[in-house]
């Protein structure tokens, strides 16, 4: 069934934005975010074909309004900091990438913590960190924090 007032467009614009039609994409983004202003993902969609046409002033506002909705959104800040480096605003750049860096370390140390968690309720005492590193999955150590 198909609803105008769905938020499923930015799904079916990513879709299109990945098969290269990125004016469909664009085209619609701008309805669905007309409908939607503070749907973070489909700011994300419309960002993201923006970047992908080198359009990066356009992109930088949609993800500029990301952040203003969602302050530490990782995929608008990594963006961010990607179009600063194509413009050589590397100390920008850098500025975020770092703040990035820590989220991811803060979120791994949030799992290692879980971890532990869960081995003393299983009655299972983690004696040393080779343990650690053969519970933790190998994406927990690369996947970017949430918001």
């Amino acid at each position: 069934r198909k609803s105008p007032e769905s938020r499923l467009f930015s799904r079916l614009a990513d879709i299109y934005r990945k098969e290269g039609n990125l004016s469909r994409a664009i085209e619609l983004c701008l309805d669905g975010i007309q409908k939607h202003p503070d749907y973070v993902t489909g700011h994300i969609i419309l960002g993201r074909c923006y970047f992908e046409q080198q359009n990066y002033n356009d992109a930088f506002d949609e993800f500029k309004k990301v952040c203003t909705i969602d302050r530490h959104n990782q995929i608008a800040l990594k963006m961010l900091a990607d179009i600063f480096v194509l413009q050589n605003m590397n100390q920008k750049a850098g500025c975020i990438y770092e703040f990035l860096y820590r989220c991811l370390y803060e979120l791994q140390a949030i799992n290692l913590t879980h971890i532990c968690f869960k081995s003393v309720l299983s009655g299972k005492l983690i004696t040393s960190l080779s343990e650690i590193s053969i519970i933790i999955p190998s994406s927990a150590t690369t996947a970017p924090c949430s918001s």
